[in-house]
C-alpha cells in the first residue's frame, strides 16, 4: 500500500543516515591510519566527490525518466552497500589507494546521487497535509 512504501523508504533512509553519520565522518581517519593515504590526496578525493555526486544526480535523474525512480534508486543503494561491504572486506588492499579510493568514491556517489529521487518518491506517497511532518523527520 502507499502508506507502507512511504514508511519503508523513510525507515531505510533513517537507518542509512544513522549509519553514515557514524561511519562516513571517520573515513578520513581510516584512510590516514589504515591506508596511509597522504592528506593532499584525501582532500582531492573529498573535493572531487561533489563533482561526482552532481554527475551522478544528473545520470540518476535521466535514468529515472527511462526506467522509473524506484528502479533507479534500488540499484544505487545496492551498489552503495556492496561498496561499503567491500571497504570492510578488502583488508589486504587497505594500503593500495588505487583500489580503496575508487571503491569509496563509487560508494559515496551511489549513495548520495539518488537523494532527490528518494525525496520525490516519499513526497508522492505522502498526503499533502503530512509532507511537512515527513520532511522534518
Amino acid at each position: 500500500t502507499p502508506d507502507r512504501v512511504r514508511w519503508v523508504l523513510f525507515l531505510g533512509e533513517l537507518i542509512m543516515s544513522l549509519g553514515a553519520g557514524m561511519t562516513v565522518k571517520f573515513f578520513p581517519v581510516f584512510f590516514d591510519k589504515e591506508g596511509h593515504v597522504k592528506p593532499a590526496v584525501l582532500q582531492a578525493v573529498f573535493a572531487s566527490l561533489a563533482a561526482c555526486t552532481v554527475a551522478g544526480t544528473l545520470v540518476t535523474t535521466k535514468a529515472s525518466k527511462c526506467f522509473g525512480r524506484l528502479q533507479v534508486l534500488i540499484p544505487c543503494f545496492v551498489v552503495g552497500n556492496l561498496c561499503t561491504i567491500l571497504l570492510g572486506l578488502l583488508k589486504p588492499f587497505y594500503t593500495i589507494p588505487g583500489v580503496m579510493l575508487p571503491i569509496f568514491m563509487l560508494r559515496c556517489t551511489a549513495q548520495w546521487s539518488p537523494g532527490a529521487l528518494l525525496g520525490s518518491i516519499i513526497a508522492d506517497y505522502t498526503p499533502s497535509g503530512q509532507r511537512g511532518r515527513m520532511k522534518a523527520m
